[in-house]
């Protein structure tokens, strides 16, 4: 299994960042960016988060990258995001956790850049769950605070 270096970790959150702020004046924060990788660090996949068309629901950024996977002949390998994945389904929420399709689709890595501190998401829960089910996760702090100060806001004050 290829691992991540922590400076291939700082420039795909970075792009991640930059992702998730195409959500500014569109959604409410947080803003979430993600993307998908193959084994071999190539980006196969990318998303944010954001309302689906014509609805107020919203379709996670980690969901809308990785069903941008499926035109790829690779397999998804990484998951990188801003954000710690959701585990529970919200009443905006037309879809399962973000979670259970990390699991479904046979992600191996996870990578995020801040624990969801949420009562609604239960703070290390979703991080549980992956690793309960074999994913390897890592909490990236790198890019912590520019993530709290630009997509999250007045949320974890």
């Amino acid at each position: 299994m290829r691992l991540l270096t922590k400076g291939e970790m700082h420039e795909y959150m970075t792009y991640c960042i930059e992702l998730a702020k195409q959500a500014e004046g569109i959604i409410p924060r947080p803003h979430v960016g993600a993307v998908v990788l193959a084994e071999d660090g190539e980006i196969i996949g990318e998303g944010y988060k954001s309302f689906i068309d014509g609805t107020k629901f919203t379709i996670h950024a980690e969901k809308m990258a990785i069903e941008n996977t499926e035109d790829s002949d690779k397999k998804p390998f990484h998951l990188i995001t801003t954000l710690e994945p959701c585990i529970r389904k919200s009443k905006n929420q037309l879809f399962s956790s973000s979670c259970e399709l990390i699991v479904e689709r046979g992600i191996k890595n996870v990578i995020f850049g801040l624990n969801d501190n949420s009562a609604t998401v239960y703070n290390g829960k979703g991080m549980r769950f992956l690793r309960k089910n074999g994913i390897d996760v890592f909490n990236y702090e790198g890019l912590s605070s520019q993530i709290e100060e630009e997509l999250m806001g007045r949320l974890l004050v």
